[in-house]
């Protein structure tokens, strides 16, 4: 009982911090997507006809425009579905929905640490990892991926190790490509380490797994169809080799890094879910490795928000490393847990709280931004859209060297002016000058940079 107090304690204090620095805003292009999506859902119409000028469809952040002109997401439509009464409600309530998935997710990682006759403790892992707790703050997919690998894997080391159970795993981890496309690296490295095992062992768990499997990808599949046209969905940023070589090192860093070790686990013998935590791991390696996107500019929380990619595969490296650790405790003065679990929970509540701090400063821009917008078209830099959540009229997005559009009449010129990046600051003035060529400007909105934050600047053309 005492076990489950310390857990349930953890629970309650990571809610309360939640709480008291309660999140408000999104603060990048992926999180304004699945808002915009979610939002769609809750109105009932979730493919709109796209915003046009000049016969030019104008989709939005991680949109895409089919070949009738509606608007549809690049990532799978499960989650912003699940949002969607939320997000009606406000931005918040569809983050404490993320928080509550977090905690479902924690529920279903202590059954599998019991059920691998692990001290349910170690669960403070999967509660407190630093990027699950940024991420249980926002409207990503990635911790409600995080916590369907758990459930699935709830069901998987059932003690009898039986083909229902294997079923019942492959059904849940099947469903959540419908969370995240993604969740295709955890089903082909989870499939490949059921047959290994079983030639090994001698047991048939690989074709109930494949069973289980086949709803989730059958219906994932056919969504991408209906959306796309296409079996899999498309990509705004693109995959190969050289992001490979470039990217690979550096996750396999930070995963090394952030818990120390954790990489390491599936090479120790005997240690719980090796062959899986491996082959898995190794996939998501390279999937997330060959990604053209990196998080960068960052400092040190880098490897914080970049481990997204790999929540799902540590859930599967928790157990082994929990293992290992409990091997260690014996051989370790019995403080030494307890305040690493302090240290964890204080980074974490850091966390929190800095994120509630670039979240009230991007609220402010937000606000400053939406208040004095028409429907008039916007023309915007690329990082500037990100202000712009479900706006009253078009948005065009700008790059440098790009020429300005063909626009009859007032625009709007959305400038981000980032007061540490020269090219930020450069780029800006660039659009500025060439809207001045073409209208009479008159500034509406001007927030100057304010530590790490962007500036923005919202110009009327006329």
């Amino acid at each position: 009982m005492r076990r489950e107090l310390v857990l349930a304690g953890a629970a309650a204090l990571l809610a309360i911090t939640w709480v008291l620095a309660l999140p408000t805003c999104w603060t990048i292009f992926d999180e304004q997507a699945y808002l915009t999506q979610a939002l769609r859902f809750a109105r009932g119409e979730p493919f709109p006809a796209a915003p046009q000028i000049g016969g030019l469809a104008l989709p939005g952040p991680r949109m895409v425009v089919d070949a009738f002109g509606y608007e549809r997401p690049e990532f799978a439509a499960g989650w912003p579905a699940l949002l969607a009464p939320f997000a009606a409600r406000s931005v918040t309530a569809a983050f404490a929905l993320t928080l509550i998935v977090h905690l479902l997710g924690t529920a279903a990682f202590v059954g599998v640490l019991r059920r691998l006759d692990l001290d349910p403790r170690w669960a403070l892992l999967y509660l407190l990892h630093p990027t699950a707790v940024l991420f249980a703050r926002t409207a990503m997919a990635d911790v409600p991926a995080m916590a369907a690998t758990a459930a699935g894997l709830f069901f998987w080391v059932e003690r009898k190790r039986s083909g229902r159970s294997a079923a019942l795993a492959g059904l849940v981890w099947g469903l959540s490509l419908h969370v995240r496309w993604s969740q295709g690296a955890l089903l082909v490295g989870f499939l490949v380490s059921a047959l290994l095992v079983d030639r090994v062992r001698g047991t048939r768990r690989a074709g109930p797994l494949a069973a289980g499997l086949t709803p989730g990808i059958l219906t994932a599949v056919a969504a991408s169809l209906w959306m796309h046209g296409s079996v899999l969905p498309p990509r705004s940023m693109g995959f190969g080799v050289e992001h490979l070589v470039r990217n690979g090192p550096i996750y396999a860093l930070w995963l090394a890094l952030l818990y120390p070790g954790l990489v390491l686990v599936p090479l120790r013998r005997g240690a719980p879910l090796r062959t899986e935590a491996g082959l898995t791991l190794l996939v998501s390696l390279l999937l997330f490795g060959a990604f053209s996107h990196r998080y960068v500019g960052f400092g040190p929380a880098a490897p914080v928000i970049g481990l997204r990619f790999f929540l799902p595969a540590t859930v599967l490296l928790l157990p082994a490393y929990a293992a290992v650790l409990e091997e260690a405790r014996t051989r370790l003065p019995s403080a030494v847990p307890w305040l690493a679990g302090v240290l964890l929970f204080v980074g974490g509540a850091g966390l929190q709280l800095r994120h509630a701090d670039a979240q009230t400063a991007q609220l402010a821009r937000v606000d400053a931004v939406t208040t004095a917008l028409s429907d008039d078209p916007v023309i915007a830099m690329n990082d500037a859209r990100e202000l712009l959540l479900e706006p009253p009229g078009p948005v065009i997005r700008w790059l440098p060297e790009d020429p300005l559009p063909a626009i009859d009449g007032p625009a709007w010129i959305l400038l981000s002016v980032r007061g540490d990046r020269a090219t930020g600051a450069d780029a800006a003035a660039s659009l500025e000058d060439l809207a001045r060529s073409r209208w009479a400007l008159e500034t509406v909105v001007d927030v100057p940079p304010d530590g790490g934050a962007p500036g923005v600047r919202l110009l009327r053309g006329r």
